[in-house]
């Protein structure tokens, strides 16, 4: 399916130390799917422009933020809608590496259209994984020595753009929003 297109969008942390080179190969392994995703990072944190810009990624960093400097959800998610024409999205955890496993399950699941409603929900967590400054992703490595991560943190949520999502306001890094957005999608 060589016509999927999708939207990856992120709220990074601060573009520094080790923080910096974990994201900035998880933004590399988004950009080498073979759909070629259009990618946007939101916010305004150290160094999110200056990756934006080496990469050729849209940058969004108008965010509503409450009076600790935390991002609201809603105000993203909102925003994607109006950045991407894209018919799928994808929110995702800045430091989650994608192998071309992922565009594979999008479209098998795009596909299956009589097992589906419309208004799916793929959710997605990592493995946890202790790497090196110096390590290349290895999928084989990963699964053979890596961790999956309990379900309680997922990492990843992919779903049509046509669904209207009226999220809470809901702040970046706070727990509760993603069992919120699995249960949103269940109940509709």
């Amino acid at each position: 399916m060589k016509d999927l297109k999708i939207t990856i969008f992120s709220i990074p942390k601060a573009f520094s130390g080790k923080m910096a080179m974990l994201q900035k190969k998880a933004v590399k392994s988004w950009l080498d799917l073979p759909c070629k995703p259009k990618v946007v990072l939101f916010g305004s944190d150290e160094g999110v422009k200056e990756v934006c810009e080496e990469f050729g990624l849209m940058h969004v960093s108008n965010i509503r933020k409450n009076e600790y400097g935390n991002y609201y959800l809603d105000d993203v998610f909102n925003k994607i809608k109006e950045k991407t024409k894209d018919d799928y999205i994808c929110y995702v955890n800045a430091d989650i590496i994608f192998s071309k496993k992922i565009e594979e399950a999008i479209i098998r699941i795009i596909k299956n259209k009589k097992n589906r409603k419309d208004n799916f929900l793929v959710v997605g967590s990592r493995f946890d994984f202790d790497s090196s400054e110096n390590i290349e992703f290895n999928e084989g490595e990963i699964l053979k020595n890596g961790l999956l991560h309990p379900p309680w943190g997922s990492d990843f949520f992919i779903f049509p753009r046509a669904i209207n999502i009226e999220m809470p306001s809901f702040v970046v890094g706070r727990p509760c929003w993603d069992n919120w957005l699995i249960y949103f999608f269940k109940k509709n």
